[in-house]
């Protein structure tokens, strides 16, 4: 009787498992563009039970591999909230006419998620 008890506290309390945040995709605002800067933005959908530890954007110039938070040229977070929603930031320092692969990333405290990847140009 007390494991058939424990098992529906753990059911309904104490076992549900945390994951990674889900991320929605990037998306990038050209009208915002500049040779030095790009605006981009992304939606956090579920933050996986979890509270969201850091949040932001992850590049690299050129093509190649997909950047990740441990492999990119830089980061650039985005502080506030750290629930589900819609956060967006412009990025600075680039170099004109240069191509860049970018990806939105979420970090909770079971892992860290990304957005789809997004090739982007600044202006001459």
């Amino acid at each position: 009787m007390i494991f058939m008890i424990g098992a529906i506290i753990c059911t309904l309390y104490a076992c549900n498992k945390k994951q990674a945040p889900v991320m929605g995709s990037i998306i990038h605002y050209d009208k915002k563009a500049t040779p030095y800067t790009l605006t981009l933005g992304a939606s956090i959908y579920d933050t996986g039970g979890d509270a969201i530890t850091d949040k932001g954007f992850c590049y690299r110039r050129g093509g190649g591999v997909v950047p990740t938070y441990t492999n990119c040229d830089s980061v650039v977070q985005v502080r506030g909230y750290t629930s589900v929603g819609y956060f967006e930031h412009e990025i600075g320092g680039l170099h004109p006419n240069t191509t860049y692969i970018i990806v939105a990333y979420a970090v909770n405290s079971v892992d860290t998620s990304y957005s789809n990847a997004v090739y982007v140009s600044t202006l001459k």
